[in-house]
């Protein structure tokens, strides 16, 4: 009744009580009913057991503990994805930077993904690869001057040891009279080789350094060639070789080191009068295509051998025919590094008894 006389008199309240109409303990709330006026005509009661609210309080107790637990389970989930997500690519990362760092270039993330670890990943792999064929280049680099410089010695020693035998015998008196003019002319043959050489040499390693400049000036490719065929009709007369001209070209400007490109020239169609027989025609051919000018440089000499033709252009390759005994090995190396300097290709098709065709593809202008 207290709690009815406190909505009676306005008041709201709240009381726990035994209910002996319910035979339970009950919680019970009263609220005022008042009129238009503000008057209190009339209490509301409200009963709820005890029991149910503590079911509900239970209930509330395990949904939080269910909660936590759940959200413990997706936390720890959610930290071991964060953990893959961002510790195995770092961990790869650091694999791929201690491979590089003990020089060994091979090793790759294997991490693709369109994130910043993917593009991080992408650039480490490009450097590794990067660092892999400059490495490999400098290992063929190493090996070709070791190549080079056993080569060397080899060309070397010979003239060398011909020119001290030779000085040798002729001041110890051991060369009867005769043979002395012989002597001397071996000797002239092997000094006029060493000169060749070394001026072969120097020429090489200046073309093959990039900070030594071509001087490119225009000028016309047709006086070109015809001032390199000019040059050599009198070496080819001593075989009776014919060297013949034939172009579809107009006159052509095209934008080079005039000697250096003769130079080319003049060493390729050497090598044509040498290896070719006697009486044989060498043909020269320009010839204009879509965006590129042709020369070819035709032989029907003594060819190629299949197994030979891919290391012509390589320091000290030589034949080791009669024609080619004065050869250094190195015209062909000087020839395609001229091409090279000049943005231009050689190629060669050779069969060995039916002649060498020697193709240089120019570029428009």
């Amino acid at each position: 009744m207290r709690i009815i006389n406190q909505a009676l008199s306005g008041q709201e309240a709240v009381s726990e009580t035994f209910s002996s109409a319910l035979g339970r303990p009950v919680l019970t709330a009263t609220v005022p009913i008042r009129n238009a006026s503000g008057c209190v005509i009339g209490v509301l009661l409200l009963h709820t057991s005890l029991k149910s609210i503590q079911s509900d309080v239970f209930y509330g107790i395990k949904l939080l503990l269910f909660s936590s637990l759940l959200g413990l389970v997706i936390a720890t989930v959610a930290a071991w994805l964060m953990s893959y997500y961002f510790t195995i690519p770092l961990e790869k990362i650091k694999k791929l930077a201690l491979s590089i760092s003990k020089g060994n270039y091979k090793t790759r993330t294997e991490i693709y993904r369109s994130d910043e670890f993917g593009t991080l990943a992408r650039y480490l792999d490009n450097m590794a690869s990067q660092l892999a064929e400059s490495d490999a280049k400098s290992k063929r680099e190493e090996q070709s001057r070791r190549i080079f410089s056993a080569n060397i010695s080899h060309e070397l020693r010979t003239p060398v040891a011909v020119l001290r035998a030779s000085l040798e015998a002729l001041h110890n008196g051991l060369v009867p009279p005769e043979e002395i003019d012989d002597y001397h002319q071996q000797m002239l043959q092997e000094t006029i080789y060493l000169e060749r050489l070394v001026n072969d040499m120097l020429e090489l390693s200046k073309l093959q350094n990039p900070d030594f400049i071509i001087e490119k000036k225009p000028l016309l490719l047709n006086d070109l060639v015809i001032d390199a065929v000019r040059s050599l009709r009198s070496y080819a007369s001593q075989k009776a070789i014919k060297l013949e001209i034939s172009s579809q070209l107009p006159p052509t400007e095209i934008n080079g080191d005039y000697g250096r490109l003769r130079q080319m020239l003049i060493i390729i169609l050497d090598n044509a009068i040498k290896f070719s027989h006697p009486h044989d025609t060498i043909k020269l051919r320009l010839a204009a295509q879509a965006n590129k000018i042709i020369l070819q440089i035709i032989d029907t000499g003594c060819g190629i051998a299949a197994d030979l033709l891919p290391h012509i252009f390589e320091r000290f390759h030589k034949t080791d025919m009669p024609a080619n005994k004065k050869g250094t090995g190195l015209g062909l190396t000087i020839a395609k590094q001229i091409a090279q300097r000049h943005s231009m290709n050689i190629d060669v098709q050779s069969t060995l008894g039916k002649g060498t065709t020697f193709t240089i593809n120019i570029k428009k202008p």
